[in-house]
């Protein structure tokens, strides 16, 4: 301390060391970290701060927080403190740079008083834990290892929601939390807490977990991984299925999950249900002997680790289920060697062949033969127990080979005919489409479609129908004019209206008629159709919501149930929603356009 009492020694310090730095037992003689200490920080640039497994007389961490302005790194695991009595605890100020705290085996040192939770194998947990001078924190990691610093295996239980506090305005974020190698059989707590609390990673590997209430973490809904690997929550999954089935319920962003060496047997069928987002799901060094776990709801599944399992075979049903994943989804099946000695096994040796660029390191797949040598899985293993299991009826297929290969070449020259014939009606669509267009183009037609409807759906006429075709229709035809007309906007004033109708609907390669029951039950529209039907131009019927046919005349009757309609429906959000593309409807017009010609 004496030589950094001048700001030249070391004025650029960035890391400070003092890892186990004081073993003197002696009160007296031991380092306090306090206002002197927490100086020499102010004048230095000190990012990285170790005082892990330090042995100090007493500490100031308001002073520290105060004066260390530039810290990101600060590790004060396992440090021992002789005189608690005269110790701060309480953050005076705040540490903006502050990263990565590490805090682990805190309550190692036995002369805290906390340190009774430690030593008993149960233990029941206050229901309020509330710190008023709590601030916001924001850190990119905290490490809560091994707080006891031993491996008594506890239990951790409260009869009731046990509150965490804060103050007013204050937010947790964590984007990664470490609580690893507590020793932990049993976490039934359930968490109330009162203020935001994010965290993108929690970590709760390696801590003997047979149990963990489903609403311990349920709050933390941000989490995006979750690692619980080297536990025992396969006791949890035997003992309470239903609460397993709810742990990971709450977690609806959740990407990563690791549930490796949890001597889990089975999973049932919506354990995932709510985690549609989860990419990687790590299942390896569990005692699986079948797949049983649905994961179609898993759709984003991009890596799954079954490795290290009994898996020996895969049944029907384990592979109904690896089928319903995503077609993207690697899955790892390396540390186990199944059976491929029996007819039964061929199903699973087929299903590993057929999916061997979606499994992980493939070229590793062996398999246990009949002689009980051990054989790379191969065609030729396919080979083998395909003979095996149909040997019996190669006879009575050599019998009815030539049926069946005459029943194929019939089918291929079938399909060949409708392939081909389909291929023509392709080609005469487009062709019907181009003639439209040129139409268009050479100015033979005005418009594309031309638009009947009653001036009582005027607003959904404008909103729902002419923008949205107008719009399409120009995705399909090179063209700055307008390719839709209607009446109020298109015909020319003072001339007679029906000589407008029939002027437009010339000039028109479709009429589009937009029928509603204001439409039928109006005298005017029904005689607007009559003209525009007797130019002889394809008529789509567009209906608006439910109508009531039997009000129309005879030639729209014969239209609705000849032809194919453009329908609207009410959704449940009362909006009119079109119950085909739009694509499609203008393909339509454009091919009806040239049918006359064409």
């Amino acid at each position: 301390m004496s030589a950094f009492e001048s700001d030249a020694t070391l004025p650029s310090l960035q890391e400070l060391i003092l890892h186990r730095t004081g073993s003197n037992r002696n009160i007296d003689d031991n380092f306090m970290l306090r206002d002197a200490f927490a100086k020499l920080l102010y004048s230095r640039p000190v990012r990285v701060l170790d005082l892990s497994d330090m042995l100090i007389k007493e500490y100031d961490i308001g002073q520290l927080s105060c004066f260390a302005r530039y810290l990101e790194f600060v590790n004060m695991s396992g440090i021992s403190v002789l005189d608690l009595a005269n110790s701060n605890n309480n953050m005076d100020c705040k540490l903006p740079s502050l990263k990565i705290l590490d805090v682990s085996r805190m309550n190692a040192d036995k002369n805290r008083p906390a340190y009774f939770w430690c030593v008993k194998e149960e233990t029941g947990i206050q229901t309020k834990i509330f710190n008023e001078n709590y601030t916001t924190v924001s850190l990119d990691a905290l490490y809560l290892d091994n707080m006891c610093g031993n491996t008594r295996s506890r239990k951790l239980v409260a009869s009731s929601p046990v509150e965490v506090g804060c103050s007013l305005g204050s937010t947790i974020y964590l984007k990664n939390a470490y609580l690893r190698r507590n020793f932990i059989s049993v976490l039934d707590i359930e968490l109330d807490l009162t203020c935001p609390t994010i965290i993108d990673l929690l970590d709760l590997s390696d801590n003997g977990l047979q149990y963990i209430n489903p609403k311990t973490f349920w709050k933390i809904t941000s989490l995006k991984q979750f690692l619980l690997s080297d536990n025992s929550l396969g006791e949890m999954v035997s003992s309470q299925p239903e609460q397993f089935q709810q742990l990971f319920a709450p977690f609806e962003r959740l990407e990563n999950l690791d549930l490796s060496r949890n001597k889990i047997a089975l999973l049932l069928d919506g354990v995932f249900t709510r985690n549609r987002h989860l990419k990687r799901l790590y299942l390896s060094g569990n005692v699986f002997k079948q797949f049983s776990l649905n994961l179609n709801e898993l759709t984003d599944l991009e890596y799954l680790d079954l490795s290290d399992n009994l898996l020996l075979e895969l049944d029907s049903t384990g592979l109904a289920k690896l089928n319903s994943m995503s077609i993207n989804t690697q899955m790892d099946f390396r540390g186990r060697t199944i059976q491929c000695s029996e007819c039964e096994h061929y199903n699973t040796v087929k299903w590993l062949l057929e999916h061997k660029e979606s499994i992980f390191s493939n070229t590793s797949l062996t398999c246990v033969n009949s002689k009980e040598d051990v054989d790379s899985i191969s065609k030729t293993v396919e080979e083998n127990l395909h003979y095996i299991c149909y040997r019996n009826n190669y006879i009575r297929r050599n019998i009815i080979f030539s049926v069946l290969a005459f029943v194929c070449f019939c089918s291929i020259v079938v399909v060949a005919f409708i392939r081909i014939r389909r291929q023509r009606n392709v080609h005469r669509q487009h062709r019907r489409r181009q003639q439209t267009i040129r139409r268009l183009d050479n100015g033979q037609l005005q418009f594309a479609a031309f638009i009947l409807y009653s001036s009582k759906d005027e607003e959904f006429m404008r909103n729902f129908v002419y923008a949205n075709l107008e719009k399409n229709l120009h995705l399909k035809v090179d063209s700055d004019r307008e390719l839709v007309g209607f009446g109020d906007k298109n015909f020319k004033i003072g001339h007679c209206i029906m000589n407008e109708i029939i002027r437009c609907s010339k000039a028109s390669a479709v009429i589009v008629v937009v029928l509603s029951d204001n439409f039928c039950s109006s005298d005017f529209c029904l005689q607007e159709f009559d003209v525009a039907f007797r130019v002889g131009k394809p008529i789509i019927l567009m209906l608006k919501g439910e109508v009531d046919i039997s009000l129309a005349p005879v030639a729209i009757r014969d239209l609705f149930n000849t032809y194919v309609r453009v329908l609207w429906r009410i959704d449940d959000y009362g909006e009119y929603e079109l119950m085909t593309s739009w694509d499609n409807v203008c393909n339509s017009i454009l091919e009806l356009g040239g049918v006359l010609d064409g």
